[in-house]
């Protein structure tokens, strides 16, 4: 900046014509008296403070530009804040490269080195945020509850399978409603993976409680058992629900009660080879035909 000015002999500068009174400063140089206008001497020793590393010159501003607020130049301490309207996926995809400290995306160690925009950009993930989703740890933004219910179909035939079991789903809800068969065997849920149903290495128990006495079933070992013998014209009706509990091991809870003062409990567990990708209710001999009902999945 002192470059950028004329040089003024000392003596020309006490016949320095001011801009106007009060804007100088009377100063002596070698006792001789003269005037520096203010503005000068500020130049001056900004000047030399930048120079020396102990001043940002106050043209240097900082611009908040989309989703912030504050900034302004540097003459004194600048406070930035998030504005009302936050910050977009689409506003920070327009930052030019930037670095931030920390460890890309996938790396397992390692010191913090300097990321730039394009390596925390795909951190933030993909699709769309907002107030009911979360950000999921593959990277992709979904809803903390993704529920998958499937068409009600009526019961009938010997069996009724559901397949298409969702990736990843840790708990089914199987809904029953007026279930009946032509006969008195008890009905089964079998669970199956690529390699189809599963028909063994099922561990459960049943109870069921009447209008004139309680009684138990052992495990069938082929299925989940979920009620007792019924009646030819008994009418079952309630939920079971199959929870994952690790791996492939997937563990039953239901209860049924039907229209002939009956109700069943059940609970039992099974360790499938691979990935539920089915299921399926029948009776346990596999040749009662089912009359009447509706059956519907959840999974979620």
């Amino acid at each position: 900046m002192m470059g950028e000015l004329p040089p003024v002999p000392i003596d020309e500068l006490t016949e320095a014509t001011l801009p106007e009174q009060g804007q100088e400063i009377i100063g002596q140089f070698g006792g001789v008296p003269y005037r520096i206008p203010k503005a000068l001497l500020a130049a001056i020793v900004e000047e030399i403070l930048v120079e020396r590393g102990n001043l940002v010159p106050s043209a240097r501003q900082i611009s908040t530009g989309s989703g912030l607020e504050g900034g302004g130049d540097l003459t004194a301490d600048l406070e930035l804040a998030i504005s009302e309207g936050g910050v977009s996926l689409e506003m920070l995809a327009d930052v030019p490269p930037a670095h931030l400290l920390g460890r890309p995306k996938g790396a397992n160690g390692g010191a913090p080195a300097k990321l730039s925009s394009e390596q925390v950009l795909p951190v933030l993930g993909s699709g769309t945020p907002s107030a009911e989703n979360f950000l999921r740890g593959d990277g992709s933004w979904a809803f903390p509850f993704a529920i998958t219910a499937g068409s009600s179909i009526a019961a009938a035939g010997t069996e009724v399978q559901f397949g298409g079991v969702p990736a990843g789903a840790r708990r089914i809800t199987i809904g029953v409603s007026g279930v009946r068969t032509n006969g008195t065997s008890p009905f089964v849920v079998q669970l199956g993976d690529a390699g189809g149903i599963e028909t063994s290495g099922y561990s459960d128990g049943a109870g069921f409680i009447t209008s004139s006495s309680p009684s138990t079933t052992n495990s069938a070992g082929s299925g989940f058992v979920i009620c007792a013998p019924p009646s030819s014209a008994a009418l079952f009706s309630g939920v079971v629900t199959l929870i994952n509990i690790g791996g492939n091991v997937w563990v039953l809870s239901s209860v049924l009660g039907s229209s002939s003062s009956s109700a069943t409990f059940a609970a039992g567990t099974k360790t499938l080879s691979g990935p539920l990708t089915s299921l399926r209710l029948r009776a346990l001999n596999g040749t009662d035909v089912f009359q009447a009902g509706q059956i519907n999945v959840v999974f979620d």
